[in-house]
């Protein structure tokens, strides 16, 4: 300011100057709160859009996670529908088991392959088989079960750590959006030296865990998917197994009770040749023995006749022992197919000592009645 000059032109001049000034502040203050509000307006829309993303990934993580336990679900019904039915068709093969364990009893000339027999194998093979076949697709849906366990434990454990991540971003963005805001009308806005939603969405570790939350998602939709396959293939190998099952037992009791009966009725009858050959043998001695006192020696016809009517008896002797071993035989067989017919699944499994007895009628009664100590003990009657 140069000495002596005007002092009104020199108030006037900062006074111009000063209104200048605050004008240039105030239009700088406004730019730089228009400023912030945007830059807040567009990390606000930034953290809404992160959330938004953040809760969608949530949302299908826990869509997932009710597609484990739905699968989940699936596959244990299956399961427990596999293992009752194994269980089932078991005891069903301890009593076919158990039939053939007895008929291994039976006499030698009765041990020879019979339809019975056959009919007793055919079912345990069926039975087996099934048996095993439920065994493989059990086994399958076990290596399900945990995998989708596995699978549920991951997408539980990646979510909650995606929601705390989440939470901890939002918290540290609030936080750098009011250490941002400047504190006077001249003062100037800080940079934010802390990470922001934005630069916490193009973390390293959230796109991992992003992209292993939508990898754990396939799978468990795969899951899902092989485990409703298991589940039409069980419905199919219960339904094929019993069908198999109870026809192989249809026809192995059909094949026992023709066999009983018609042994039954063929013991009967050779029973009563027996006796009627032990009445025809005491006659015919009685009469050889009274004709003997008669017999003249000079008499060749007579003598002739008589020799042949003993070799006659020795003879009907000699068949009438080989039809009494043969009733013994069969009726061993008889009782032995009897006893098959008597077995039940706790017996089989070894909770009785003996099968349970069923009422016999009359003619069964009389049957298992023996005619003599010789078939009933075993011993041959010479």
């Amino acid at each position: 300011m140069e000495q002596g000059g005007n002092p009104f032109a020199e108030i006037e001049r900062v006074k111009n100057l000063t209104a200048q000034l605050f004008k240039n502040v105030k239009e700088t203050e406004d730019l730089i709160f228009r400023g912030n509000g945007d830059k807040v307006a567009k990390e606000r829309k930034q953290r809404e859009a992160f959330k938004s993303k953040v809760n969608a990934r949530i949302k299908d993580s826990l869509d997932s996670v009710w597609v484990t336990d739905e699968a989940s679900s699936m596959a244990a019904s299956c399961l427990s529908r596999l293992q009752h039915d194994h269980y089932s068709l078991g005891a069903a093969l301890m009593v076919c088991s158990r039939r053939l364990e007895l008929r291994e009893g039976r006499p030698p000339q009765e041990s020879k392959e019979d339809r019975l027999q056959e009919a007793l194998a055919a079912e345990q093979e069926i039975l087996n088989s099934a048996r095993e076949a439920m065994l493989v697709l059990g086994g399958e849906l076990m290596r399900r079960i945990d995998e989708l366990n596995k699978v549920r434990t991951e997408i539980s454990a990646e979510t909650a750590q995606v929601r705390r991540d989440a939470n901890e971003a939002d918290k540290q963005g609030n936080h750098n959006a009011l250490n941002s805001a400047p504190n006077s009308v001249a003062s100037t806005p800080r940079a934010s030296v802390m990470r922001s939603p934005q630069s916490f969405r193009n973390n390293e570790d959230m796109k991992e865990r992003h992209q292993a939350l939508i990898v754990m998602g396939k799978r468990a939709s795969e899951l899902q998917a092989e485990v409703g396959d298991l589940s039409q293939r069980t419905d199919i190998l219960l339904t094929q197994s019993k069908a198999a099952a109870d026809q192989s037992a249809a026809h192995v009791s059909g094949t026992l009770q023709r066999r009983t009966g018609e042994a039954s009725a063929l013991t009967r009858t050779m029973r009563s040749h027996v006796t009627n050959a032990d009445f025809a043998l005491l006659v015919a001695e009685r009469t050889l023995e009274k004709s003997v006192r008669k017999l003249d020696p000079d008499d060749a016809q007579a003598l002739s006749k008589f020799a042949a009517s003993k070799g006659m008896v020795e003879e009907l002797r000699s068949t009438r022992r080989d039809l009494q071993e043969d009733l013994w035989r069969k009726t061993v067989s008889l009782n032995i197919d009897e006893a098959c017919r008597r077995v039940t699944p706790q017996w089989a499994a070894g909770c009785y000592e003996r099968p349970p007895e069923t009422a016999r009628s009359p003619a069964s009664a009389t049957r298992r009645r023996p005619m003599s100590a010789s078939v009933s003990t075993g011993k041959l009657k010479s």
